[in-house]
């Protein structure tokens, strides 16, 4: 296999695991953003974007790469991966490795925007010299 067929292959899988990627652990239900994330998981979607939408507008940045997984879904908005990217760019400009990882399977994969293997592999840069195994691999 070519190396842009194992990215890609290697991105598409990791479509299975979204929710790993805007939640670093559950279980804090004084957390605004874990109370969306657990109403996202049993498809409450509205009430979990009532919870997140405000945060994001604010600048976090774990809100807002999250409103971005929930417009490439389509969680209880109509999906929109132009609105995705502006919220994982946001995310990214503050410092959210995820929006990072995010934002390079978008590119891995050429959702809403041209595919670029070159453009996700400098957006998997930051995640994978912070640790994360997915990335390192993507880039590998």
């Amino acid at each position: 296999m070519t190396t842009p067929t194992v990215r890609l292959i290697a991105a598409l899988l990791l479509g299975l695991l979204v929710l790993f990627f805007i939640a670093p652990a559950f279980g804090d239900d004084a957390d605004p953003i874990e109370q969306a994330i657990a109403a996202a998981n049993e498809q409450r979607y509205a009430e979990a974007l009532e919870l997140i939408t405000p945060l994001a507008n604010e600048g976090n940045p774990r809100a807002q790469n999250a409103l971005g997984v929930f417009y490439v879904q389509g969680w209880g908005v109509d999906q929109d991966f132009d609105i995705a990217r502006d919220w994982y760019e946001k995310a990214s400009a503050g410092g959210n490795p995820r929006a990072y990882f995010n934002l390079g399977r978008m590119y891995a994969l050429g959702m809403g925007v041209e595919k670029d293997c070159d453009k996700a592999v400098e957006y998997w840069r930051t995640p994978a010299e912070q640790g994360n195994p997915i990335a390192q691999v993507n880039i590998g």
